[in-house]
Parts: C-alpha cells; structure tokens; sequence
C-alpha cells in the first residue's frame, strides 16, 4: 500500500477502510461445512502465506487428487484454487488478497471489492 500527503483524513479513511475489510472477513470464518477449496481460501485470509497454509493442512491430513492418487498440497495448488474466479464472496475475497499479495492490483482496488460486498450485503 502506497500512501502519500499523509493527514489525518487519510488515516481516518484508511482505518475504516481496514474495519470494514477486517468485518467481511470474520463473516467467513466458520469453516464447519466448507469445501476443501474454501478451506484453503480462508486459511488463506488468516494467513496470508501459502507455506503456513500447506503445513496446515497437511498436519491435517487434507490431501488433494492427482492423476497418481491422493497427496499432500503444493504451492501450485494453493495459487490455482485461489486464482479460480466464482460467485462467491469468499472466492473474490480471497482472489483480491492474494492479487494484492503479490503486487497485481492495489489497496483501492482491494477496498472497491469490499466496499461492492458490503453494499451487496446489506440490500
């Protein structure tokens, strides 16, 4: 996140940029009925790094189906599930996360999609 002119209107704005990012994300949390595709992206929201992801799921004993059987996740997994695009929040959440993580969109792009949900949400 790039700032300049920094002011406390800018703060205040970005601060409640980040609560409101914060709150969409504690509304999907509850993992109890999640696919395994879900799982990695809110693992994803709460870690942010696809090493700690992987180590998580394995110490679980998640695995993912290949052409050769079942076996543990790779980091090619994680970035394939969390670049594939549906309707759902939770997917376009995390797509935008990992899209800002590794520089290809920016905060106001990362705010606008939250700002879109939020607005969807309270209709």
């Amino acid at each position: 996140m790039k700032i300049t002119g920094i002011n406390r209107i800018k703060l205040i704005n970005l601060r409640d940029d980040i609560n409101m990012i914060i709150d969409v994300i504690e509304e999907h949390r509850d993992i109890s009925e999640a696919t395994d595709a879900d799982i990695v992206r809110t693992l994803y929201l709460e870690k942010g790094n696809q090493n700690e992801i992987i180590e998580a799921l394995n110490a679980s004993g998640f695995k993912i189906s290949s052409v050769r059987g079942m076996r543990n996740y790779s980091t090619n997994d994680i970035s394939r599930i969390l670049e594939e695009s549906n309707e759902s929040e939770l997917s376009q959440i995390s797509k935008m996360f990992y899209r800002f993580n590794k520089s290809k969109c920016g905060w106001k792009a990362l705010v606008k999609v939250f700002v879109k949900l939020r607005a969807g949400n309270n209709e």
